[in-house]
């Protein structure tokens, strides 16, 4: 008898079909967060091989004013409102504040090398790409929002800039960042968008 239930076990084993790695592809892929992996996968991967690859990039033109005003930040917090900074290195004050003391700060903790900070752009980067893909997708459906992040995360002129020392990588970030919390839903919208998606399924 117990040899008959193996018999029987075994048969079944080998009559139940193998999942396939195809299958297994397509299941992660109607994951719901695999457009946003997907998204975030390829502009960092695309931003920190940049990164690693141009890893003799120096600090030139603006950037090197960038980066010389973040030094100074990070030595000194209040140099920047100082009006003997204004008279003795000018053209350190001819930006906004707002990068430098980013830059300040990221150098104050890792020490006042830009490499600390493009790797840092990196992440911002990515989260760019990411919030992209939010805006998108909530302004028009999936597809639109993939689309969106996917186009951000391969343009070269956004991979590149991510190794300089330039204020449009912390500037790009906050300005995705804002548009994302600008365009989501207040309470009263979001009862409404429950409302119409509950009409839709009962007619």
């Amino acid at each position: 008898m117990t040899r008959t239930r193996r018999l029987a076990a075994a048969s079944d084993t080998a009559s139940a079909p193998a999942s396939s790695p195809h299958a297994s592809l397509a299941a992660v892929a109607r994951h719901p967060g695999a457009p946003l992996a997907t998204v975030l996968l390829v502009a960092g991967a695309l931003r920190l091989a940049a990164v690693l690859w141009l890893d003799r990039t120096v600090p030139y033109s603006d950037y090197f004013y960038y980066h010389e005003a973040g030094r100074m930040v990070a030595r000194d917090w209040s140099f920047l409102l100082r009006a003997e900074s204004v008279r003795d290195f000018g053209k350190l004050n001819w930006w906004p504040p707002g990068y430098p003391v980013f830059l300040g700060a990221l150098y104050s903790v890792f020490g006042a090398h830009f490499r600390a900070a493009v790797f840092v752009q990196v992440l911002l980067g990515t989260a760019v790409c990411g919030l992209v893909y939010a805006i998108g997708r909530r302004a028009a459906r999936e597809r639109a929002g993939v689309a969106a992040g996917l186009l951000c995360a391969v343009n070269p002129t956004f991979v590149f800039m991510t190794n300089l020392t330039a204020s449009e990588n912390l500037f790009a970030f906050l300005l995705a960042l804002g548009l994302w919390m600008a365009g989501r839903p207040g309470p009263q919208a979001a009862r409404a968008v429950d409302r119409a998606r509950a009409q839709a399924w009962t007619g």
